[in-house]
Order: structure tokens, then C-alpha cells, then sequence
């Protein structure tokens, strides 16, 4: 079995518009493939896109907010054609209020601590070829408190990185009658970095 990654890229900019404001976002667009040496069994693509403005309080503290949107489909191919092959579906929404506080700074370096609120909603569907065998919506509420490092290239572009953090979630699925909750804790620090940068006028 080979698994071909076809395209995976992460863009994350912000502009400074001045002193305080600031805006910016995320965008991603994913594909792999999974196959043997004749056929296609597993297909996956993805897209996000996560606009987010803030507001500088003083030197150290900012408040700010995102809103997110993400699509994927997943396909899964059995060998007998179109009628036996299951696709899945999911659209998902976020809003993500933030505080960002600057605890550290060395020269170009800043280190700073980004505790995030994150509020989700969305609905998910598979098909097995022209049949729905589910079709459920889902909510989601978590928190995430990420440690990260901001660089100063120069004064006016700064790159920055996240290193996983502390996080809470809780989820939950309907469909029909039925009812499924979900809850995970975790801490992690990645080696799986989030870059992002901001520009200064």
C-alpha cells in the first residue's frame, strides 16, 4: 500500500494596520491519496480558511477574535465500482475569542502565551453509492492555551511560531434520536510548528 501526499500547504498572515489593530488569518488547502499497485483506495481533501483581527490594550496584552471555516470530503474506493464506494462529507464553522499576552522579550525574540476560546458547529453526511447511511450535525466547545515565540526580522515584518500547548474539548453528534458526547484533555508540545506572520506599517 502507498500513500501519496499530494499537496499540503498552510499560509497564516497578519498586518498590522497600526500600533494597536491588527488582523490577519489562516488558509490550507490539503489532498492525499492512498493506493496499491492498481487502484485508488482511499481519497481525502480538505480546505480551511480562518480570517482573525486583534487589538493591542497596552505593549503586552492583546484581545482579539477568529472566525473559521473548514470543508473536507473523504472517498473510499472498494474495486467494485461506483455503486459500492462510500464518500464523507463535513462542513464546520468556529468562533474563536483570544487573549495574547507578551511575557518575555530578548532582543529580537518575544515569547508570549495565547489562551484561545473556540465555539464550533457543523454537519457531516456519507453516502454509500446513491444511499445516505448518516447524515448527523455536530457542536463543539474548547479551549487552547498555546505557548509561542514571535521573531522581529525587521521593524516591520515579525514571524511567528506556536508550539502546541494545553487543550480542552468537548463534542458533541446528532443524529436522528441519537446522541454521542466527546470530551479530551491533553498536553503537547509539538515539534509540528504553526508559522504565522506580522506585518507592521
Amino acid at each position: 500500500m502507498k500513500k501519496l501526499i499530494l499537496l499540503s500547504a498552510v499560509v497564516a498572515v497578519s498586518v498590522q494596520a497600526f500600533s494597536q489593530m491588527f488582523v490577519g488569518g489562516a488558509f490550507s488547502v490539503e489532498m492525499d491519496k492512498t493506493k496499491n499497485a492498481t487502484e485508488d483506495i482511499y481519497k481525502r481533501t480538505s480546505f480551511g480558511i480562518t480570517p482573525k483581527v486583534g487589538y493591542y490594550l497596552n505593549d503586552q496584552f492583546a484581545i482579539g477574535g477568529a472566525i473559521g471555516y473548514t470543508t473536507s470530503s473523504y472517498t473510499y474506493f472498494y474495486g467494485a465500482g461506483d455503486a459500492d464506494d462510500t464518500k464523507s462529507t463535513s462542513n464546520n464553522m468556529s468562533i474563536s475569542p483570544f487573549i495574547r499576552y507578551h511575557a518575555v522579550e530578548a532582543g529580537n525574540f518575544s515569547l508570549f502565551v495565547e489562551p484561545m476560546l473556540s465555539i464550533g458547529f457543523g454537519s457531516s453526511k456519507s453516502e454509500r453509492g446513491s444511499t445516505t447511511t448518516s447524515d448527523a450535525d455536530h457542536s463543539s466547545f474548547g479551549i487552547q492555551i498555546s505557548p509561542a515565540m514571535s521573531y522581529k526580522i525587521n521593524d516591520k515584518i515579525n514571524i511567528e511560531a506556536y508550539f502546541g500547548g494545553l487543550s480542552y474539548s468537548s463534542s458533541t453528534e446528532k443524529e436522528g434520536d441519537n446522541k454521542r458526547t466527546a470530551t479530551s484533555f491533553g498536553l503537547e508540545f509539538s515539534s509540528r510548528l504553526a508559522l504565522g506572520f506580522i506585518y507592521k506599517f
